[in-house]
């Protein structure tokens, strides 16, 4: 059975003991549970492992088994499959990477390479499990995004510019559902370079690709809401093309590629804190219904774990190559910067950045 290795910035504390109540926390996402008394004793053991870090065959045990109580949340990674434990792995002996040499290659990447690949590498080959790989670059994404005070800021501070300037607020989220608008009208596009060419993957893929079909419609209707009626007139940021550039490219490139990057586009789920960016679109004065067709969107994709398909897609795969998983983390890397470059310039109309 694969076991969960929580991140490092995991921790889990008490927030009422004698209820049984307590929260695993990271800075992108805190998570809240309670037990019954006699649970209590079994949850202390588990936590103190989680806080210590397992070392012992019985602290990863029971650690794990706190974990996967929660592992539809991105707290941990699971330790790398055993070999046998592979039900496809011709391309261990005969696959070769398809990844080319140029892919990013004016990109100058800062994540640590070697932190992902030693963690990731299946015991006695020199191949890497996908499944681990991805939840360790989701990682990286997620604390970066985390660190980025600028744009947390901000949203703090469109959050009061919708109370003291309406007009202004308005205009703003024009602005964010405009690119919105088009990252999900060229997704099935960009998603379906990559039909034909993994294998496994790709009935996922496909039934992935058909769950997204239509969802531009949905932005649609919360842009007309606020009072836009001709949304391909609003100016767009280039970041937001690049951004679906990389991702066509790497659904024509490399499944692992496409996994993380699917990863950054579906994690607004984890977007709690300052504030739900589209629970801002509630209760707009004149604007009563700005938020349905976005909050609508964002529902179908957490009732289908939209969040977790990244995870979905790496199980389908044989063990990869460090070729693979570097630019898998490359390409998450730059999705994550073109992702803070196009929120910073979107939003400097409100404050300083």
């Amino acid at each position: 059975m694969t076991r969960l290795v929580p991140y490092q910035e995991t921790k889990v504390h008490w927030t009422d003991r004698s209820r049984g109540a307590f929260e695993i926390r990271t800075p992108w996402i805190a998570v809240t549970a309670a037990v019954d008394e006699k649970a209590v004793p079994a949850v202390q053991e588990a936590m103190d492992a989680v806080n210590n870090g397992p070392k012992s065959p019985r602290e990863r045990l029971v650690s794990s088994y706190l974990l996967k109580q929660f592992e539809e949340y991105p707290l941990a990674f699971s330790e790398p499959r055993r070999l046998e434990e592979y039900s496809v792995i011709a391309e261990l002996v005969q696959g070769q990477s398809n990844v080319p040499a140029e892919g990013l290659r004016d990109f100058a990447p800062r994540w640590d390479q070697q932190e992902i690949l030693d963690a990731s590498r299946i015991e006695g080959t020199s191949r890497h499990d996908a499944v681990t790989a991805v939840a360790l670059i989701r990682r990286l994404r997620l604390k970066e995004m985390s660190a980025n005070q600028g744009v947390q800021e901000q949203l703090k501070e469109l959050r009061t510019v919708k109370t003291t300037d309406p007009k202004r607020f308005v205009e703003t989220m024009r602005g964010v559902l405009a690119h919105s608008l088009y990252v999900t009208r060229n997704a099935v596009s960009c998603l379906s370079a990559g039909l034909g060419r993994h294998g496994p993957a790709d009935e996922l893929l496909r039934q992935f690709i058909k769950s997204e079909t239509g969802h531009d419609l949905l932005v649609a209707k919360s842009l007309k809401a606020l009072g836009c009626e001709n949304p391909d007139g609003l100016p767009l940021r280039p970041e937001v093309r690049d951004l679906m550039e990389l991702l066509r490219q790497a659904a024509a490139t490399s499944m692992l590629a496409l996994a993380t990057l699917l990863e950054g586009f579906e994690s607004l789920a984890y977007d709690k804190e300052p504030q739900n960016l589209w629970r801002m679109l509630e209760d707009i004065p004149g604007h009563p219904r700005a938020a349905t067709g976005v909050q609508e969107h964002q529902r179908i994709n957490d009732s289908q774990g939209h969040a977790n398909a990244c995870l979905e897609l790496a199980a389908t795969l044989p063990p990869v190559t460090a070729e693979d998983v570097t630019f898998a983390l490359r390409a998450s890397e730059a999705s994550e910067r073109l992702r803070h470059s196009l929120f910073a310039n979107i939003y400097k109309s409100i404050g300083r950045l």
